[in-house]
């Protein structure tokens, strides 16, 4: 055999392979799960870039592919939270579209579904939520969302029958956000008159405030920000709610304590801290004058108002360095609380310090200065 023919058929034998090569790459391109597999390989590197970019080359190919929707929707979410944007759905509209789509295609898949649910919820969309919520209330009676977003829907539109309905069959629920659920049952039973409602009404209030007399800093952490924010409006109403001093008490105690651990960890807004505090202490100083008590009693109201002291401190200090910063509202209750207690000139003290700051926010504040004028006249 010459040279020559060596030669041709080598070229012939590499050209085969080549051809070979592009046809095997080919192939494995036309493969959807070719693309799903180099996404998930860059996510692991955290290019969430190319990630997107082979999701959204799949999903050119199979537009109905509800699982690249889906990974698609968190790939987004993690290039914006690499790129120090907020990773939330609210503020990614195409990571909600994807999501969303993803809960079209795929109706039985309850992972899905539940995460959209927490989205509208977490967005306050309760028409696109319970319309999820049917959905896997139907899956999953004990879903707490679930069962959230159809109690939060049926009390906003003042059907009560269908709320009465969704209460009743609350026991075996495994709620995310109980003391929302305890909120909405109060709406619920506020707007009824009878005495069966009022006594449902006072079990929910001790049922709230039993469940937060026992939460830990680590469940208070694991609650929403908006589950802290509700308890500590349920909580104010509880002790609205009482009448013995000995209960009254009891319930400021439990506000005051988780008041501090919040503080302590840093889990809500301080200056929401501070007006609850503020407002726990004034009830319970509004309710009963000192010389009603005992001794025993006045010297926990002593204490309880040096812990809400402390708790309200930080939020007075703010404001002098930097008035926009605080609710003119914690002036108005500490000054309540210090006037209860006796202490008529330190409490004219902290609504003069009002005044100033309400001064220094200008005609924004003009109704709240009037308000801190009049309860300085009063004292």
């Amino acid at each position: 055999m010459s040279w020559n023919r060596i030669i041709l058929r080598v070229v012939l034998a590499l050209m085969l392979l080549a051809v070979s090569a592009v046809g095997v790459q080919l192939w494995r391109k036309s493969d959807p799960e070719y693309y799903r597999a180099q996404a998930e390989a860059a996510a692991e590197k955290e290019d969430y870039a190319t990630a997107r970019i082979y999701l959204t080359r799949l999903l050119r190919k199979d537009p109905n592919d509800a699982a690249a929707h889906e990974s698609l929707s968190r790939v987004i979410l993690q290039e914006a939270r690499a790129n120090d944007a907020p990773p939330r759905y609210a503020l990614q509209p195409a990571a909600l579209r994807h999501l969303e789509r993803a809960a079209e295609l795929a109706p039985q898949d309850l992972d899905v579904q539940r995460r959209l649910l927490g989205v509208y919820l977490e967005m306050r969309n309760i028409p696109k939520a319970a319309t999820v919520a049917e959905n896997v209330y139907a899956q999953d009676k004990t879903d707490g969302d679930a069962h959230l977003a159809l109690l939060w829907r049926a009390v906003a539109a003042g059907n009560s029958d269908e709320a009465q309905r969704l209460i009743d069959q609350s026991s075996g629920v495994v709620s995310r956000h109980p003391f929302h659920h305890f909120a909405l049952q109060l709406e619920h039973y506020g707007r009824m008159s009878d005495e069966a409602a009022n006594a449902k009404r006072r079990k929910v209030l001790h049922d709230a405030v039993k469940l937060a007399a026992d939460l830990s800093g680590e469940q208070l952490e694991l609650m929403s920000y908006r589950d802290r924010e509700i308890m500590l409006r349920v909580l104010v109403m509880v002790q609205n709610s009482v009448e013995l001093p000995d209960h009254k008490t009891r319930a400021a105690e439990i506000t005051i304590e988780i008041l501090e651990t919040l503080k302590e960890r840093e889990l809500l807004d301080p200056q929401l801290i501070a007006k609850t505090a503020s407002q726990s202490q004034a009830i319970l100083n509004a309710k009963s004058s000192l010389e009603s008590l005992s001794e025993r009693q006045r010297r926990k109201r002593s204490e309880l108002l040096g812990r809400t002291r402390e708790i309200t401190a930080p939020a007075i200090d703010a404001a002098r360095r930097d008035v926009a910063s605080v609710d003119l509202d914690v002036y108005w209750t500490n000054a309540l609380s210090l006037f209860a207690q006796g202490q008529r000139r330190q409490a004219v003290t902290v609504l003069e310090q009002g005044i100033t700051a309400a001064e220094k926010l200008g005609p924004d504040a003009d109704k709240q200065r009037m308000e801190l004028h009049l309860l300085a006249a009063r004292l």
